[in-house]
C-alpha cells in the first residue's frame, strides 16, 4: 500500500502545471536593445517597391512574390540565374570579442516547371561575404546562381558562401535525386537528403532553418504542401558547421536561383528572419553582470539598464523555468484558487528565489499516465475553437489575440515529434516578438513519433582541403 502512496505522490507531481511558465517571461521589461546587432523582418507578401529587396539578374518582384527565375507556360526557356538579398547585412560574429549570432529564417516557395517532366536547377538559401553579387557572365545551371560556372562549382579554392539548397537537377556531383543539402564553398553537399520538389504540379515547401553559434550546428526542417494546403511530407537534417571558419564577419544573406533549358519557375512566396546577436556595437565589449540580476515583482526595475540586463538574460530564465518541475517547492499547501484542471497553490523556486503559481490538475486521464490535455486542446485548435481551451474562470477578461498565440506557442511545444519542437531561443523570440509569424501547426494532432513510420537516420562525413563537416538527416512522413 505504501509503495502504491509512493507511486501516486510521484505521478501526481508529474502532473503539476506551472500557470506562470509564459508569465515570468512576458513580465520582464522589454526595452529596445540599442547595443545589439540583431536583425529581424517578415514579409508575408513583396513589394517592388520595398528597398529592402535587392534583386539581380533575372529576378524581380511580382504578384506579393520574389520570382527568382520565370517560366512562360508551354514554352522552353534558355538558362536564367537570379537573386534576392536583403538589403541590410548580418553582423554574424565578432572577432574581436568572441561574440556570436544565433538565427532563424522562415520562408516559403514554390517551384513549377508548368508541367514539364524535365525540369532545373533549383534554389537556394545562402550566405557570403559582404557585398557579393551575382557572378559575371554566369554560365551553367549548377551553380544555381552562387557560381559562374559548373568548372568552378565544385572548386572550394575559389568560391566563399554557405547554402542551404533545393536542387531539382542531378549533375555529375548530385546524388541522382530531387535534394536539400548543405553546401561550402562547393556544389558539392556536406550533407544531402531527399526532398519531394513538386515541380511539374507547382507545390509549396515550407522551411525553416536554425543557426545555434554556441553549439555550432545548423538545422532545417521542411515540409511538403499540396493545393488543398495539407502537409505531405515533413523532412529533417542537421549538421555540425562552424561559420566563422568560412565566413567574415559580415554578410550577405539571401535567394539565389539558376534554370537550365527546359527550366522552371522559382518563387519565394514569403521571408520571415529572427536574429539574436551579443555583439556589441557601441564599442562597450564587457558583457553585462549577471550577479546583479535579479526577478523581482512584475513591474520591474525603473533602471533602463538593468532592465536591458534583464531581456538579454531571457534564455536563461526560459531555460531555468522548462525545467522547473524538479525546482519547485509547494509553500505550506497554500491554496490560491480553483482553476479549469484543478486547484492551484503557491509555489517557489529555489533557484530563482522567485514565488509563482502552480496547478494540481485532476481532470486528466491516467491511460498510460499521460494527461491528455495536449489532445483537447489541439481538437480545439483544429476546429477554429482554441479559446475555448481558456480557463472559464477568467471570464474571458483577456487579450484574445494574446491567449491564443500563447495557446499555439504550447502546442508546438507540445509537438508528439521533438525534431518539430522550437528551442528555447526560438520561444522567447516569438513571445516577444508578436509580429513573429506563428508556426503552421496541422489541424490534426499528429502520431506520437514512436507509433509514426520509423526515421530515416544517417551519419555523413565529408572532408576536402578547406571543408570538414559531420551531420545527420531525418525524414518523416
Amino acid at each position: 500500500m505504501t509503495s502504491l502512496k509512493s507511486q501516486n505522490s510521484r505521478l501526481s507531481l508529474l502532473k503539476i502545471h506551472i500557470l506562470n511558465l509564459y508569465i515570468i517571461i512576458l513580465s520582464l521589461p522589454i526595452t529596445p536593445n540599442a547595443s545589439a546587432s540583431s536583425l529581424n523582418f517578415k514579409f508575408t507578401s513583396f513589394s517592388s517597391s520595398d528597398p529592402k529587396i535587392f534583386t539581380e539578374e533575372d529576378a524581380n518582384v511580382t504578384n506579393g512574390e520574389i520570382e527568382l527565375t520565370s517560366m512562360q507556360p508551354g514554352k522552353e526557356t534558355g538558362a536564367k540565374f537570379g537573386r534576392a538579398t536583403y538589403a541590410e547585412p548580418l553582423h554574424l560574429f565578432d572577432k574581436a570579442s568572441g561574440s556570436l549570432t544565433n538565427f532563424t529564417t522562415y520562408f516559403s516557395f514554390v517551384i513549377d516547371s508548368r508541367g514539364f517532366p524535365k525540369y532545373g536547377d533549383g534554389i537556394t538559401f545562402f550566405l557570403a561575404p559582404n557585398g557579393s553579387r551575382m557572378p559575371p557572365n554566369v554560365t551553367g545551371g549548377g551553380g544555381i546562381g552562387l557560381v559562374r560556372s559548373n568548372s568552378r562549382a565544385i572548386n572550394p579554392k575559389v568560391n566563399k558562401f554557405f547554402a542551404v539548397e533545393f536542387d531539382t537537377y542531378h549533375n555529375d556531383w548530385d546524388p541522382p535525386y530531387d535534394h536539400i543539402g548543405f553546401n561550402v564553398n562547393s556544389m558539392i553537399s556536406i550533407v544531402n537528403r531527399t526532398w519531394r520538389s513538386g515541380a511539374t504540379t507547382g507545390n509549396k515547401t515550407v522551411v525553416r532553418i536554425t543557426y545555434d553559434s554556441s553549439q555550432k550546428v545548423l538545422k532545417v526542417k521542411f515540409s511538403f504542401i499540396d493545393r488543398d494546403n495539407k502537409t505531405i511530407k515533413n523532412g529533417y537534417m542537421s549538421a555540425e558547421i562552424d561559420l566563422a571558419v568560412y565566413l567574415p564577419e559580415w554578410v550577405t544573406f539571401g535567394f539565389s536561383s539558376s534554370t537550365g533549358n527546359p527550366g522552371q519557375g522559382n518563387r519565394i512566396t514569403s521571408w520571415e528572419f529572427i536574429s539574436s546577436s551579443r555583439i556589441v556595437e557601441n564599442g562597450d565589449r564587457s558583457p553585462p553582470p549577471w550577479a546583479d540580476v535579479g526577478f523581482p515583482n512584475a513591474e520591474g526595475p525603473s533602471d533602463p539598464v538593468v532592465r536591458q540586463q534583464r531581456r538579454d538574460k531571457i534564455g536563461l530564465v526560459t531555460g531555468l523555468i522548462v525545467g522547473a518541475c524538479a525546482l519547485i517547492v509547494l509553500v505550506e499547501m497554500v491554496k490560491l484558487g480553483e482553476g479549469g484542471f484543478g486547484a492551484v497553490y503557491k509555489g517557489f523556486l529555489k533557484d530563482l528565489n522567485y514565488f509563482i503559481a502552480v496547478k494540481r490538475v485532476s481532470k486528466v486521464s491516467e491511460q498510460d499516465g499521460q494527461m491528455k490535455i495536449v489532445e483537447w486542446v489541439w481538437k480545439l485548435y483544429g476546429m477554429g475553437k482554441l479559446l475555448e481551451a481558456a480557463d472559464p474562470k477568467l471570464c474571458r477578461d483577456f487579450d484574445e489575440q494574446q491567449m491564443e498565440r500563447l495557446m499555439i506557442i504550447g502546442l508546438w511545444c507540445a509537438h508528439p515529434d521533438a525534431v518539430f519542437r522550437p528551442s528555447i531561443w526560438e520561444v522567447a523570440n516569438v513571445l516577444l516578438n508578436f509580429e513573429a509569424l506563428l508556426p503552421n501547426l496541422p489541424s490534426e494532432m499528429p502520431p506520437l513519433a514512436y507509433l509514426a513510420s520509423p526515421k530515416l537516420s544517417a551519419t555523413f562525413s565529408h572532408t576536402s582541403p578547406d571543408v570538414s563537416a559531420t551531420g545527420n538527416g531525418q525524414q518523416t512522413t
